[in-house]
């Protein structure tokens, strides 16, 4: 008998049974969901903390020009005069002017006298003031101010002023 190559038997030895398919990182799927649902919840906490939710949509939009905040709330005596103060965010590769103005009510003038043009060159920011007189009749408002622009796909830009005047 030949003891260096032993005989082969004559049936192969069985294999075992296969395990069933294990995901291997379960951790991960759990972690990627709770992870968008915790960014989501951020997003809407920063819109929330900002008070302004249009902001958001408009920065996740890609839009190139952003107001912030985009509304404005007064209130005061009849004959007052108030000043809210925005600011524009050139999101474009490229120097933007602001043209001009315009308001819907007479009741509201830019507050910046060098208005026109200012140029906001690219990510950059420019704040601007609206004055706004609560005239003599007491009641609640809502007017809005558009600012031209020569940045391409966003001639213009609003915002929104709401207020109420009341009697002493």
């Amino acid at each position: 008998m030949d003891t260096i190559n032993p005989p082969l038997p004559e049936t192969p030895p069985e294999s075992p049974p296969a395990k069933p398919p294990v995901h291997r990182h379960p951790w991960a799927i759990r972690l990627g969901a709770g992870g968008l649902v915790l960014l989501a919840g951020l997003v809407a906490w920063w819109a929330l903390a900002k008070e302004s939710f249009v902001y958001v949509q408009d920065y996740v939009r890609g839009e190139p020009l952003l107001v912030y905040p985009c509304r404005g709330t007064v209130d005061g005596q009849t004959g007052e005069q108030r000043e809210l103060r925005f600011t524009v965010w050139n999101r474009t590769g490229e120097p933007v002017k602001i043209l001009g103005s315009r308001s819907s009510c007479g009741c509201m003038v830019a507050a910046d006298s060098n208005l026109s043009p200012v140029t906001i060159p690219p990510g950059g920011k420019h704040e601007f003031g609206v004055v706004v007189g609560l005239g003599d009749k007491p009641g609640e408002f809502t007017h809005k101010v558009t600012y031209y622009t020569d940045a391409p796909g966003k001639g213009q830009i609003d915002f929104v002023v709401d207020g109420r005047a009341s009697v002493d």
